[in-house]
């Protein structure tokens, strides 16, 4: 009797099992409800909590409206590299310039959801947030058609981001300094973000074959490991080389000799491959600092503020010679709103 009692007496690991298990249940049964109350809009909030945080992030943003408005040095210089920018683009299809606009459209965006947030300044903040949608859709445009305009139907379709431009031209000189240091952090974090994003997005093949590649393999001997033609192999290794290039950029200190790469021997630069080693520790990092401090920048705002979607493949990418140029699909997502 007392052996048979012994059998079925569940042992200590069983029980903190079973408590474990309970406690997980209890946490997705919580949240679950949670999540529902929020969808049908009858969640209970602390409206004293609620007050509090409004009031703080008003204070802030005030803070940041009320800093003294950016030198004339340093407003001639963003103004030119503006035009020089959007001047190049009827010229030349490249990632640099597409890049930049997402990132002008973006900042532009972020400062008139800052500066008309009271309900009597609405219909100011809906003008030019149509402005900005306006914009990427002709970016969307010029990006998908640039081969088949000529030079005047490019104007034509470059309109509105022309608009754009002279919108934030204007708007420059008076944009007070910390607002706009704001701006260009959040929009450079959802930069940093999204090409983080692009890049462990990729198949694990793919990822494979540039950690590979990166430390110095033989390219034939890699594509054929993974079995990828090698216009196809080499297409990926640029675009996660140069996914990795951007990033780069965006830190406070680039190596001013680290290029764009252009060919599978600068796939092996140092910088390449200190991001890649340790299976991409660094990389992971840097996508983990851009996520806390956009919740940073968001939470001290109350603001959710638009994260413009992102290329499928990359700009300065160029049909293969089986592609023809009018068959190439958009490679620009259309902005989601949050």
């Amino acid at each position: 009797m007392q052996a048979q009692t012994a059998q079925t007496r569940p042992t200590a690991s069983q029980i903190i099992a079973a408590q474990r298990a309970a406690k997980k249940s209890k946490r997705i049964e919580r949240n679950s409800k949670i999540i529902s109350q929020i969808q049908n809009g009858t969640l209970k909030v602390d409206k004293n909590k609620a007050a509090a945080t409004a009031s703080r992030a008003d204070k802030y943003i005030r803070s940041l409206c009320q800093s003294p408005a950016m030198s004339e040095n340093d407003y001639l210089d963003c103004n030119i590299k503006l035009w020089l920018e959007f001047n190049e683009m009827r010229r030349v299809r490249t990632a640099q310039a597409t890049y930049f606009m997402q990132y002008l459209i973006r900042q532009y965006r972020i400062l008139a959801v800052l500066i008309y947030r009271s309900p009597s300044q609405q219909h100011l903040l809906q003008t030019h947030i149509k402005i900005c949608n306006e914009a990427y859709q002709a970016l969307e445009a010029w990006f998908d058609q640039f081969h088949e305009l000529s030079p005047n139907q490019r104007d034509t379709v470059l309109q509105p981001l022309q608009t754009l431009c002279r919108a934030a031209s204007r708007t420059m000189p008076e944009v007070p300094v910390e607002l706009a240091q704001y701006c260009a952090k959040y929009s450079l974090a959802v930069g940093v973000l999204n090409k983080g994003l692009r890049f462990i997005e990729h198949p694990s093949n793919i990822l494979c074959a540039f950690d590979e590649t990166a430390r110095g393999s033989n390219a034939y001997h890699t594509a054929r490991k993974y079995h990828l033609k090698y216009s196809d192999y080499q297409a990926q290794m640029l675009d996660c080389a140069n996914l990795i290039y951007e990033i780069h950029q965006s830190s406070s200190q680039p190596d001013p000799g680290f290029q764009r790469p252009q060919t599978i021997a600068q796939c092996r630069h140092p910088v390449i491959q200190r991001m890649v080693e340790n299976n991409a520790d660094r990389l992971v990092q840097i996508i983990h600092d851009a996520q806390y401090w956009l919740e940073r920048m968001e939470a001290a705002t109350q603001k959710k503020h638009i994260r413009l979607g992102r290329l499928h493949r990359k700009a300065r990418q160029k049909p293969s010679h089986r592609q023809s140029r009018t068959k190439q699909t958009s490679r620009l997502k259309n902005p989601v709103i949050k």
